[in-house]
């Protein structure tokens, strides 16, 4: 992590030049049934990208508790309409119901390895 603290963030300075943070009509709701490109990621290319197991940990208990709580919700996938590499999700909050964090991923449609795969923000 602190290798990477001063590489700048190509994804989030995309965003926030072309706005991207504005709902507008230019995303287009997936599910988790259709997410066209997206790789596989191995667990091995997921620990390393979330710098541990933590979240990959915490991850299933998540969703078992929002799904318990009656919550339909949990996360909004939306592929951009302009680009077929993008896809923003909205994430509801553990802590508070009302709380949403969005967050973006640009993602290779055409490499097959997991390298170089996946930039987030």
């Amino acid at each position: 992590m602190l290798a990477r603290l001063h590489e700048p963030n190509v994804l989030q300075a995309r965003v926030e030049a072309d706005g991207l943070q504005r709902r507008n009509g230019q995303w287009t709701v997936l599910d988790e049934n259709h997410l066209p490109g997206f790789p596989r990621l191995p667990l091995d290319y997921l620990r390393d990208l979330t710098f541990g197991t933590y979240q990959l940990e915490l991850a299933p208990t998540y969703v078992q508790h929002k799904l318990q709580r009656g919550h339909t919700e949990i996360i909004e996938l939306d592929l951009s309409a302009n680009d077929p590499g993008l896809i923003t999700l909205i994430i509801f909050s553990r802590f508070r119901n009302a709380t949403k964090h969005q967050l973006w991923i640009a993602f290779n449609q055409d490499v097959q390895d997991d390298a170089g795969l996946v930039q987030g923000l």
